[in-house]
């Protein structure tokens, strides 16, 4: 019988520990790598509240805004879902949820789906949760810039404040260093508008896709070193951000027995775009989904019939694909969406969540569906 010692961690040299953090982008692995001991904490920095490049949080011609029309002042907001659930138990239910930090160790929590903020839950939570106690793994991230309340005059040059506040949802290429000249960052600013903020020139510009007056911007999405933009009219367009390339994708093919109602969501699952659609069928008055995946090679959406073990949940933020492999009480082959027509009734988290079956076209509430409804409410029995 071979024993083997722990490895002493702390006798790490001081730079490869550097060189660790580095290539941990998500915020709860850097803070885990921290907790591991005093010397790790000695000499990773303190995570940011929002993983940014510092030069570009501290730039004043990002935080003026993507708005070629205002003076607004912004700031950067960032959006985490994750999945939690207890080391010691692989089969305890796991809960979703999303946080906002609002301020350095304080977490707001919302609705995984709509990312309505729901302030009067705080008597179902615990007052602090020890991250190492629990399995917790980052799902999605959203981010946006709102503004600060105030903006820049330009003659003369002063701020003042302002009586309203607005924000614009951003998608940037990854987290790389602040000298990388390949990060980018776009930004949805209102129905039409696209801005992009490039690394190495260090400004915004705006991104002409000449939208006819009845088209608007659905959603926006980073994919393989491209920015995609999904149009209301149901095609889609390519952004290359080094040469600002812009190529159409067009819409998905037609179904003789289906009419399109709308696009949705664009979602990355297991390294593949995919187009969520509503669809109604011939004669019938209920909407079912269709998923398709884009052929970059043949610049062109093909249908995909089956998810397998995967489901897509439409986060009107960003959206997403989980494992129902990897998280119990998850639905493998369903999309899970917001229904629309549902009014609030008690103010908690997955309230009006409904989830459509891709194999057979049933659809329903999470209630409906057992081991589903505990998904995001209630609190699992374990969180204490």
């Amino acid at each position: 019988m071979v024993v083997t010692a722990t490895p002493d961690w702390t006798s790490l040299p001081e730079h490869l520990l550097a060189s660790i953090a580095k290539r941990l982008h998500s915020r709860i692995d850097l803070l885990r790598f921290r907790a591991v001991c005093r010397l790790f904490r000695c000499i990773i920095p303190p995570v940011p509240k929002v993983l940014f490049p510092f030069s570009i949080l501290t730039s004043t011609d990002f935080l003026r805004g993507p708005n070629p029309l205002g003076n607004d002042l912004f700031y950067p907001t960032e959006s985490t879902v994750y999945a939690i659930k207890p080391f010691d138990d692989e089969t305890s239910q796991t809960w979703l949820i999303k946080v906002d930090e609002t301020k350095p160790g304080r977490l707001q929590i919302k609705d995984p789906l709509s990312g309505y903020p729901y302030n009067n839950l705080s008597w179902k939570l615990p007052k602090s949760m020890n991250l190492l106690d629990y399995r917790v793994k980052e799902i999605s991230k959203s981010y946006r810039l709102v503004s600060t309340g105030f903006f820049v005059a330009k003659y003369p040059y002063k701020v003042y404040p302002k009586s309203f506040s607005v924000s614009a949802k951003m998608i940037f290429t990854s987290h790389l260093d602040e000298t990388d000249d390949e990060f980018a960052v776009i930004a949805k600013f209102g129905r039409k508008n696209l801005s992009m903020w490039r690394n190495f020139d260090k400004k915004w510009t705006n991104v002409e896709m000449y939208l006819e007056s009845s088209e608007y911007i659905l959603d926006i999405i980073y994919h393989t070193h491209k920015f995609y933009v999904l149009i209301s009219r149901g095609f889609t367009i390519s952004l290359d951000s080094k040469s600002m390339t812009i190529n159409e994708v067009p819409s998905p093919p037609e179904d003789s027995n289906s009419q399109l109602i709308s696009l949705l969501r664009l979602v990355e699952s297991c390294k593949d775009l995919l187009l969520i659609g509503k669809y109604r069928d011939s004669g019938e008055t209920k909407d079912h989904f269709k998923v398709f995946k884009l052929n970059e090679e043949r610049c062109e959406w093909l249908p995909e019939l089956e998810l397998e073990d995967r489901a897509l949940v439409m986060d009107r933020d960003g959206s997403y694909s989980l494992s129902a492999k990897e998280f119990s009480g998850c639905r493998g082959n369903s999309i899970y969406f917001l229904d629309d027509y549902s009014s609030p009734k008690y103010g908690h988290p997955g309230e009006g969540v409904r989830i459509f079956d891709l194999q057979d076209g049933s659809v329903g509430e999470l209630s409906k569906f057992p081991g589903n409804s505990h998904l995001f409410w209630p609190p699992p029995t374990w969180l204490k």
